[in-house]
C-alpha cells in the first residue's frame, strides 16, 4: 500500500523537483539468546582493535553503516547510486534485538531528460525497484546473521 501511496503522490505532482530517492526497509529482530545477540556485534565490529585503545570497559557495536556503491575499491563509481545498511540495537527488543536497515539510494538526476520530470523518474522507479529492493532487503539482512553466527569465535 506504501509503494501504491507513494507511486500516486509522485504521479500527481510530477513537477516537484526531485534529486534522489531512498526506497527503504527495515526488520527488527529477536535472537535466541545473548551469545547470539553478542556474536553478531563481535563479527560486525571486531573488539580487538578497540581493546588495545580502551584496555577497560564494555565494548560493543551501538550503530554501523556501510555503504556499497556499484564500482570496484578505489574506482570511481559508476554512478552515484548506492545502498546503505545500518545495523543498531534494537528500541523494540530489549536485551537482544538488532535493528537492521535498508537504504537503496537512486541518483534522479542523471536520469531526467526533456521527455521525463524527476517526479515521473521517481514514480517509475518506485514502481520497478520497490519489490526488488524489499526482497534484498531480506536477504541481506538474513546473510548478514547466517554468515555472523556462523562465525568461528577467537
Amino acid at each position: 500500500m506504501i509503494k501504491d501511496l507513494a507511486v500516486g503522490i509522485m504521479t500527481m505532482i510530477p513537477q516537484t523537483p526531485i534529486t534522489a530517492l531512498g526506497i527503504n526497509f527495515s526488520g527488527h529482530y529477536k535472537f535466541a539468546s545473548r551469545n547470539e545477540y553478542h556474536k553478531i556485534g563481535d563479527a560486525l565490529a571486531p573488539k580487538n582493535i578497540w581493546k588495545t585503545v580502551f584496555p577497560s570497559g564494555a565494548i560493543g557495536l551501538s550503530n554501523l553503516t556501510i555503504k556499497i556503491q556499484p564500482c570496484e575499491r578505489d574506482e570511481a563509481p559508476k554512478t552515484i547510486d548506492e545502498i546503505n545498511v545500518t545495523v543498531q540495537q534494537s528500541t523494540k527488543i530489549r536485551g537482544g534485538g538488532i535493528l537492521f536497515s535498508y537504504n537503496d539510494q537512486k541518483d534522479i538526476v542523471s536520469r531526467v531528460d526533456e521527455s521525463t520530470t524527476s517526479a515521473e523518474w521517481v514514480a517509475l522507479l518506485i514502481d520497478k525497484e520497490w519489490d526488488k529492493s524489499q526482497s534484498k532487503s531480506v536477504e541481506v539482512f538474513s546473510g548478514l546473521i547466517n554468515s555472523a553466527l556462523a562465525e568461528e569465535t577467537t
